[in-house]
C-alpha cells in the first residue's frame, strides 16, 4: 500500500466511523464505494473488508449507545442472530454466485433504492 493509499484509507475509515456513529451507516454506504472507486479494490474485496471493519465500528458505537441506555437488548439478540445467518449466506452469494459486474450493479441498485426512499420520505408502513 502506497502512502497515498494509506492516507485515503485513513480518511475512508474516519468517514465510515463518523457516519456509523452518527447515522448508523458507514460500512456499506461509505466504505464499499470508497474502496472500489478511490482505492481500486474489487467489489468482493471491498465488501469483505467492510464487513470485518464493521466489527470495530459497531463495538465503538454500541459502547456509546449502551452507556446512554439506548439499546433494546432482546431486539439486539434477535437481529444479531438473524444478521449473522444472513451475512454468511449473503457473503457466499457475493463471492461464489455473482460476478464482479453483477455484484456492482446489485449494490448500486440497492443504494439508489435507499436514496430514493430516504429522499421521498417514504418509510416502512406504520402499524395499524
Amino acid at each position: 500500500m502506497s502512502v497515498l493509499d494509506a492516507v485515503i484509507a485513513l480518511g475512508v475509515g474516519l468517514s465510515a466511523g463518523l457516519y456509523a456513529g452518527l447515522l448508523g451507516v458507514g460500512g456499506g454506504i461509505i466504505m464499499v464505494p470508497a474502496l472500489v472507486l478511490a482505492l481500486g479494490q474489487d467489489q468482493q474485496v471491498a465488501q469483505g473488508t467492510s464487513l470485518l471493519v464493521i466489527i470495530a465500528t459497531a463495538v465503538a458505537g454500541t459502547a456509546a449507545s449502551s452507556r446512554r441506555g439506548l439499546l433494546d437488548r432482546p431486539l439486539v439478540l434477535t437481529l444479531g442472530i438473524a444478521g449473522m445467518v444472513g451475512a454468511g449466506v449473503g457473503a457466499l452469494v457475493a463471492v461464489r454466485v455473482l460476478d464482479e459486474t453483477t455484484l456492482r450493479r446489485v449494490f448500486g441498485a440497492v443504494l439508489i433504492l435507499i436514496a430514493v426512499r430516504l429522499a421521498t420520505g417514504r418509510s416502512a408502513p406504520k402499524e395499524m
